[in-house]
């Protein structure tokens, strides 16, 4: 099932509990995946982001568990944008 298409990249849920974002081919979507990539491993580790399960240069596979309808406490805000500095 296809989730949704965007310019740059397409989510796919091929089965319960899993999203595949997969990007295109284009210089500028690369660097976009190379990117989100590097800020879900910085923030997997908190309950609100979800893990990376695998990745190749075109994909990332994460856990999906639904969205989410809790917010994000300020507290944790701050200590997301201390943890990317």
């Amino acid at each position: 099932m296809v989730s949704s298409y965007g310019e740059w990249s397409s989510v796919h849920f091929p089965k319960r509990g899993i999203a595949v974002k997969v990007f295109k081919d284009d210089p500028f979507a690369i660097e976009l995946k190379s990117r989100e990539s590097m800020f879900l491993k910085k923030l997997e580790g908190y309950r609100h982001f979800p893990k990376i399960l695998s990745e190749d240069d075109r994909s990332i596979s994460m856990a999906y568990v639904g969205p989410r309808s809790e917010w994000l406490p300020e507290e944790d805000i701050q200590y997301i944008c201390k943890a990317l500095d």
